[in-house]
């Protein structure tokens, strides 16, 4: 087996970087997620400088008087959510596995007992 020379190994660029978050985001189910926190950045880095204390402070005024306890209630509930879809997809997949072996043992329980081809019907 050949070893790939230097020469021909790409570089990773920020694009492949992105690319490869967003799709592991994908298969995880987590993209809106991923793209609330990158919308959020972008607001913060684009926000002058002066106010970014400012907006800060005002968010923490608005925990203090609960007029943004709702946020904080939803953002709790989608955290809750991830992570109780995360516990049925392996209840899910276990069972799944389950099956597949009780649906194995049985079927060759079958032909142990002479069970014809289906495709000879």
């Amino acid at each position: 087996m050949a070893k790939a020379s230097k020469k021909s190994s790409q570089k990773v660029t920020w694009a492949h970087a992105f690319r490869d978050i967003v799709l592991k985001a994908m298969d995880r189910g987590q993209l809106f997620p991923l793209f609330f926190f990158i919308g959020a950045l972008a607001l913060i880095f684009k926000m002058p400088e002066e106010h970014v204390y400012d907006a800060f402070l005002s968010l923490l005024s608005g925990f203090k008087d609960f007029s943004l306890i709702g946020w904080l209630g939803m953002g709790l509930v989608s955290i809750l959510w991830a992570g109780h879809a995360r516990a049925m997809r392996r209840s899910h997949s276990s069972e799944y596995k389950r099956i597949g072996i009780e649906k194995s043992r049985l079927q060759q329980q079958q032909v142990n007992n002479g069970l014809g081809s289906s495709e000879t019907r």
